[in-house]
């Protein structure tokens, strides 16, 4: 029942904040999505949900700015997974554009409240742009006594302005290597 109530607070809340895409996913379980970008030449703030049926919910907010012409941000991150764990991200990120896309490369200041650790992390996102097809994601690779790794790749077909059909692949390590392959529908307003 709570995580019932907790869908559909999200549900209400992408409503009322008029999410910018709302993503429903399904592979071995099934999540929905709602994301919020605003982006100008000098900053780019992000808000991320997530919440899966019969699991938990997913938040990740960041903020990055730069005051010069170099494509050098200020990157600032919380991520919270509502029972505890929280994590905060800070450091550099270097944006790369081409005709296409842009690619990021970030080495961040990593601290994870949840397990009282720090860690360096190396983390990288990417878009790129193909007539109707999108290719986008993110790599997190971080150590703090271990190496872990959490990554997400994804690969849209745009059927519609609004209306794109997708396929994720979550690859992750923490001590052992795992994949998770999943179908989804995705809506940009």
């Amino acid at each position: 029942m709570r995580h019932i109530l907790a869908i559909a607070a999200l549900c209400l809340a992408a409503l009322t904040a008029r999410a910018q895409t709302v993503e429903i996913v399904s592979g071995s379980t099934t999540r929905i999505f709602l994301e919020k970008t605003l982006a100008s030449d000098n900053a780019t703030t992000f808000a991320y949900m997530e919440a899966t049926f019969g699991g938990g919910v997913y938040g990740q907010f960041f903020q990055e700015v730069k005051f010069w012409k170099a494509p050098v941000f200020l990157h600032g991150e919380y991520r919270t997974t509502f029972d505890g764990n929280h994590t905060a991200i800070v450091g550099p990120s270097l944006a790369i554009y081409s005709k296409h896309g842009l690619v990021t490369i970030a080495p961040f200041y990593r601290y994870d409240f949840g397990i009282n650790k720090s860690a360096f992390q190396l983390g990288n996102s990417y878009f790129y742009e193909f007539g109707p097809v999108e290719f986008y994601g993110y790599n997190d690779l971080w150590y703090n006594g271990d190496l872990n790794y959490f990554g997400e790749q994804r690969i849209h077909l745009r059927l519609t302005e609004h209306f794109k059909l997708g396929f994720i692949l979550d690859l992750s390590y923490f001590g052992e290597f795992a994949a998770a392959p999943a179908l989804g529908v995705r809506f940009d307003f």
